[in-house]
């Protein structure tokens, strides 16, 4: 098993992993053109309503405040680092998020960003992956529970997600709240966690501390698509969103497209079907929470270029502790 993770890890960053996503975006992208009426599309973007765009910068910058909250909580198990850089931290990483083809550029740039609050980049990376996994356990259980208060989805699809969120239970436990004897030292993908996973363990009530922020943040998100879809004039129960919105992040984990291109409108399309929305919507919405997620970025660029040229802060002058 841990064979075919690194062959396939070493796939997707090679030139040949790299056309197979960029063809997955190019073919999810013509099958759009094929079967939607971008007439509705265009008339949609002409007649947006720009009063949610104050909410939407409000909400992006109350996201990125809970999810420095969570991170710092996460640290201070080891190393006391300031709110404020963490803040800057995942405002440069929304940056790279969209520049380059995956998440993993901005875990790269936090790695660095990271060592230069004299935290060790092999330690920097494994709060930043267990922080991943967190959130991708988090998604599963949100989608789940707000899944018992929606109607009318398909059988198997609410299945699936309760059996998601049901072991994402279990895994929150075995990971964070579980005797602290149960060690993973022989599980070779996370054993190099297992020291930071034995510390948490020792302080629970701030891993429930951590916990609860990490579904804010979550919710924060999905709040995103919400008010992206109310300025496209699309009015929808804010539930589906809770239950179908983390369920698009977690696809978008799969590296089958370039930035979630073409895989991420797919998901949208598909799983808001379930409640009767249209194609031709769900599109739009998709594109929408693309927009703010973009937005998101160029506030981070602000802050990448005010400290790495006004200020004049240079990544090369990171000194790591050993």
């Amino acid at each position: 098993m841990q064979g075919i993770i690194r062959w396939l890890g070493i796939f997707f960053k090679s030139k040949w992993g790299i056309a197979f996503k960029v063809l997955g975006s190019l073919l999810f992208l013509l099958f759009f053109f094929y079967i939607l009426d971008f007439e509705k599309v265009k008339t949609a973007f002409a007649t947006i309503n720009y009063f949610y765009l104050l909410p939407i910068i409000v909400v992006i910058f109350l996201r990125v405040f809970v999810m420095a909250w969570r991170f710092y909580l996460l640290v201070g198990i080891r190393q006391t680092i300031g709110l404020v850089p963490i803040i800057k931290q995942y405002m440069v990483a929304a940056m790279f998020n969209m520049v380059f083809p995956s998440v993993i550029g901005g875990d790269g740039v936090r790695v660095f960003l990271l060592a230069e609050e004299k935290m060790p980049k092999k330690e920097g990376l494994l709060f930043i992956l267990l922080e991943r996994i967190l959130g991708l356990l988090c998604l599963m259980i949100l989608s789940g529970f707000f899944s018992f208060f929606l109607s009318g989805m398909a059988t198997y699809l609410r299945v699936g997600i309760l059996v998601g969120a049901f072991f994402s239970l279990i895994a929150i436990y075995i990971f964070f709240f579980a005797p602290l004897k149960i060690s993973f030292e022989k599980i070779p993908v996370i054993k190099k966690l297992d020291p930071l996973l034995q510390l948490l363990r020792s302080q629970k009530i701030k891993m429930l501390q951590v916990l609860f922020f990490s579904f804010v943040f979550q919710i924060f998100s999905v709040l995103l698509s919400y008010l992206s879809a109310l300025a496209f004039g699309i009015h929808l129960s804010f539930i589906p969103f809770l239950v179908f919105v983390p369920l698009v992040w977690v696809v978008l984990m799969l590296p089958l497209s370039i930035g979630g291109i073409g895989i991420r409108e797919a998901a949208f399309v598909y799983f808001f079907a379930q409640v009767g929305l249209s194609g031709e919507n769900a599109f739009i919405i998709s594109v929408g929470t693309y927009l703010a997620f973009w937005l998101n970025a160029i506030f981070g660029a602000m802050v990448f270029f005010y400290d790495r040229i006004f200020k004049k802060v240079n990544l090369k002058t990171i000194r790591e502790e050993s």
